[in-house]
């Protein structure tokens, strides 16, 4: 089982979200956050003074089961989410070794269907 998690400009959220769905993976989670770092924020003028103001993007986050759509899924997610500037867009990559329920304490093998 793999966990990818794609940081990406909120203008691609609804394609990579449609793709998701197509393919079977509806089951998303999706935050929103600020992008810090050298070059990344934008430049905002208020009442004569120039702000720079982080950048808003949004992490979606899919378990796949299936090791076989994994290259499926990574290769659609890079064709629609890629940007025209460096830094656009992040994919990571995550091996899960266990799965646990949260409402109980035993260990039992959980949908992510």
């Amino acid at each position: 089982m793999k966990k990818i998690e794609v940081i990406l400009m909120p203008d691609k959220f609804e394609a990579v979200k449609s793709m998701l769905e197509i393919e079977g993976y509806a089951d998303i989670m999706t935050s929103e956050i600020q992008h810090h770092g050298k070059g990344i924020s934008l430049t905002q003028m208020w009442r004569g003074t120039e702000y720079r103001v982080a950048q808003t993007k949004l992490k979606v986050e899919v378990f796949i089961p299936k090791n076989e759509d994994v290259k499926k899924i990574i290769k659609e997610i890079t064709k629609i989410a890629a940007g025209s500037t460096l830094g656009d867009s992040k994919m990571f990559v995550y091996d899960i070794a266990e799965a646990h329920a949260v409402l109980s304490t035993e260990k039992e093998k959980i949908s992510l269907n």
